[in-house]
């Protein structure tokens, strides 16, 4: 009891000095791995994975294969594949256990205009790169910025933070470009005319659309 009397007298002097401003919560805007984790199924009775796991069984099937196929050798030369030959590929691909297609492809690998030949060559040319998810949004908001060269300082810090809610999978609205995170950048009304708005929006949602 005597201690417990101590401790109130000692820390009864410290009380003045505590402050009765309210702490400001700090935000910081970091990737969840977990969420932009996506499944996807692949096999005709529903067989399914991750889509960075099923990518690497993938590439190390398509690289084992291409010692095996002379199609899959040509094309890691750097040579043409007639229509045929991509045919056989496919059929050899599209087999237990993962049932490769160019659709599944598209889904991993998130990029759904790619073809067949063109995930091959990712996979076995070093010098081929596919664009991955956040690389074709940067470019197409790049693409965005170069086609209205009047935007100041301003305009180019809020569409930063549209393209950040749109590589988080998020999806853009009207109502969305005038609600935080997004309206603590600038009031979406004062910094664009309704016709960039209009093609924001279409832009936003046109890319997450094709990522679905």
């Amino acid at each position: 009891m005597a201690r417990l009397v101590t401790l109130q007298t000692v820390f009864a002097q410290l009380m003045r000095y505590r402050t009765s401003t309210p702490g400001h919560t700090v935000e910081v805007n970091l990737p969840d791995s977990i969420t932009q984790r996506s499944w996807i199924i692949y096999g005709p009775t529903g067989e399914g994975a991750f889509a960075e796991s099923y990518r690497e069984q993938v590439e190390a099937l398509v690289r084992r294969l291409a010692d095996q196929l002379p199609e899959l050798a040509k094309l890691k030369n750097g040579e043409s594949l007639a229509g045929e030959e991509l045919e056989r590929i496919s059929d050899t691909l599209n087999q237990a256990d993962l049932f490769v297609t160019e659709d599944t492809l598209r889904k991993a690998f998130e990029a759904p205009a790619a073809s067949l030949a063109d995930f091959l060559r990712h996979m076995l040319c070093e010098g081929a790169h596919l664009p991955n998810r956040e690389e074709r949004i940067n470019a197409a908001f790049d693409a965005f910025i170069a086609a209205h060269g009047y935007l100041r300082a301003n305009q180019l810090n809020f569409l930063r933070a549209v393209k950040a809610a749109v590589l988080r999978h998020g999806r853009i609205t009207r109502a969305a470009l005038s609600e935080p995170p997004l309206s603590r950048v600038g009031r979406v009304e004062t910094l664009f005319p309704p016709q960039d708005i209009d093609e924001l929006i279409d832009l936003a949602n046109q890319l997450l659309d094709e990522a679905a």
